[in-house]
């Protein structure tokens, strides 16, 4: 038997007109902020996973996809937390309030309805920026929730999609020609690739900067580079603890800039 209750319809109504029907994790995530929002096919997620708990901050409006990934379980990769889901709702909320989102999109059936519209001419460069965000919000999003769990492990395709998208980095096409843009894109490549060759490092541990393990130190395991167990003892420990402060200052200064970007992209 389940505990499932029936969502009041006052507070289904509420969350629907307060997210402006639009995904909290899609939002959350930038890959759907444009005006082509929004998209049949919504459920009322429960943050907490409690089926009976319908208090109204412990719902969130997910897309059929971000729902169904969100109830799942995974062996080797992490899911989003709950925190991530509250924060993301919150700030779709306020950006409803504030009237932030993009205009409703004119669909062709209706525009014969429609006798003039007038539109300002998208910014080509807030364009390409919103396509940069889609592909460092991934990186961003995956690298901050693991967090200090990153001193001993690391998922080789992070590594390579750090490579495939970011290498190269002054001519790549996603780079802005606006200079504001560009010295913030370009200060996240830095940071980006700083942390990505921090497990490049070939030296010993006694010629390494205090926040490295050399990579002589890792085994690799198929799908994951890990401190052998007989390692994490005597000098390596310190050099851990070392480790873990850096990548919380490396990750809080990664998410800083992508939020920073990610206000310009909303103007």
């Amino acid at each position: 038997m389940t505990n499932r209750k029936a969502i009041p319809e006052n507070v289904q109504a509420n969350i629907m007109e307060n997210s402006a029907a639009r995904c909290a994790v899609c939002y959350g995530t930038r890959m759907n902020t444009d005006a082509v929002y929004p998209v049949p096919g919504f459920q009322l997620a429960h943050i907490d996973q409690n089926a009976a708990n319908n208090a109204e901050n412990n719902l969130a409006l997910l897309c059929l996809p971000c729902h169904s990934m969100y109830d799942s379980s995974f062996k080797q990769t992490k899911n989003y937390r709950p925190e991530n889901i509250r924060r993301w709702r919150d700030q779709l909320y306020a950006d409803v309030a504030a009237n932030r989102l993009p205009p409703p999109m004119i669909y062709p059936q209706c525009a014969a309805a429609v006798t003039q519209v007038s539109q300002p001419a998208p910014d080509p460069h807030v364009s390409l920026l919103r396509e940069f965000l889609r592909k460092a919000g991934q990186i961003t999003q995956v690298l901050c929730s693991d967090g200090t769990f990153l001193s001993i492990c690391i998922e080789h395709n992070r590594l390579e999609y750090i490579e495939d998208n970011f290498s190269q980095w002054l001519t790549n096409p996603l780079r802005s020609r606006r200079g504001d843009i560009a010295a913030l894109q370009d200060e996240f490549i830095r940071v980006l690739m700083e942390f990505a060759r921090s497990y490049e490092y070939l030296g010993t541990l006694d010629d390494a900067p205090p926040h490295i393990i050399p990579i002589g130190y890792f085994n690799d395991i198929g799908h994951a580079i890990k401190v052998p167990q007989q390692y994490c003892c005597g000098e390596l420990f310190h050099v851990i603890d070392v480790r873990d402060e850096w990548i919380r200052k490396t990750l809080t200064r990664l998410s800083d800039i992508y939020h920073d970007l990610d206000r310009l992209a909303m103007d």
